[in-house]
């Protein structure tokens, strides 16, 4: 089941955006990949160092898995061969994502007086950006070449003169 939503959440949400964004840039997927895969390690190593409330397990396991990420996606490069790592570094991803956003939804169901936005925009600000950046690195490397942009043809009116502007009534 999990290996039906990683396709879908790819095939749906990920590569179309990550093949936008190469089109108009110029930058190919594998640039975006590096580019998403250092933000998501300076997001992660920026909260270890600016927020001296989280607990142990989230200063060992956060730089941990996130390191373990970069040393994955930057060993193998290009490799046809890597798709089966990725496809189990994007499931680890994915299901740490899941566990988020429940724990964000249980937040909000559960809080009285308001007391749980503090976990919230802990959540969003701490440990959604990396895991998504992560996922765009993954989904990113995967994709095998970016189609040519599409662009739209100016109308041309057919006697090449502008019609005339409607009376006013």
């Amino acid at each position: 089941m999990l290996t039906k939503f990683d396709i879908w959440l790819g095939k749906r949400l990920f590569v179309p955006a990550i093949i936008w964004f190469c089109q108009r840039t110029k930058q190919t997927q594998y640039a975006v990949a590096n580019y998403a895969t250092w933000l998501s390690i300076l997001i992660v190593l920026y909260g270890v160092a600016e927020h001296r409330t989280w607990s142990w397990v989230e200063w060992v396991f956060a730089p941990l898995l996130t390191l373990v990420f970069a040393y994955q996606t930057y060993r193998t490069g290009r490799d046809p061969d890597r798709r089966t790592t990725a496809f189990y570094m994007r499931k680890i991803i994915i299901v740490l994502l899941l566990i988020d956003l429940v724990l964000i939804g249980l937040t909000l169901a559960l809080q009285e007086n308001g007391d749980g936005w503090g976990y919230i925009v802990r959540a969003l600000t701490r440990y959604v950006p990396w895991k998504v950046l992560a996922l765009i690195a993954e989904y990113a490397r995967d994709i095998d070449n970016i189609p040519p942009r599409k662009i739209k043809e100016k109308r041309k009116s057919t006697s090449g003169v502008l019609a005339p502007a409607r009376a006013r009534a």
